[in-house]
Formats: C-alpha cells, sequence, structure tokens
C-alpha cells in the first residue's frame, strides 16, 4: 500500500508538471505545434470537466480558470494520499 501510494503521489507530481508546462506553453505556442499538441491531448481529458462545471458557474468569464481548479484538485488528491498513507 505504502509503495503505490508514492507511486500515486509521483504520477500526480508529474501530471502538475505538464498542466504547468501547458499554461505557460499557452502563451507562447498554437495548438498546431506537435509538443503543444501532444500535451493537450494528455491534459483535456482532465480538464475538460473542470471547464464544463466552470463554464456553467461563469457565464461571462473571458478567461479560463480550469487549470488552476486542476492544480487545486492535484493538491486535494495528493493531501488525501498522503494523509492515507502517513496516517
Amino acid at each position: 500500500m505504502y509503495q503505490l501510494g508514492l507511486l500515486l503521489i509521483k504520477i500526480i507530481d508529474i501530471f502538475s508538471y505538464i498542466l504547468l508546462i501547458r499554461a505557460i506553453l499557452s502563451w507562447f505556442m498554437t495548438p498546431n505545434n506537435p509538443i503543444y499538441s501532444f500535451i493537450i491531448r494528455i491534459t483535456e481529458p482532465f480538464l475538460y470537466p473542470i471547464r464544463e462545471i466552470l463554464s456553467k458557474v461563469f457565464r461571462n468569464s473571458f478567461l479560463d480558470f480550469s487549470v488552476i481548479f486542476g492544480f487545486l484538485l492535484l493538491w486535494l488528491l495528493k493531501y488525501l494520499v498522503i494523509n492515507a498513507i502517513f496516517i
């Protein structure tokens, strides 16, 4: 159980870094770039449901807060896994 928890924490950390890379690259690259397109394909299944919920809450917002809420969800998941392992 301990090893599985550590693996899950590493996966969450790696996915968090991929989200951060996506957020930074979105300012500089177009989706036509193969690297950025690959990152979008990896992260979109996670961000799409968040974006749908946020679009209902913030109807007139022009900003996409899904990455921020994605980070919050990953942080919460990591916190729960850490507490399950060490407590």
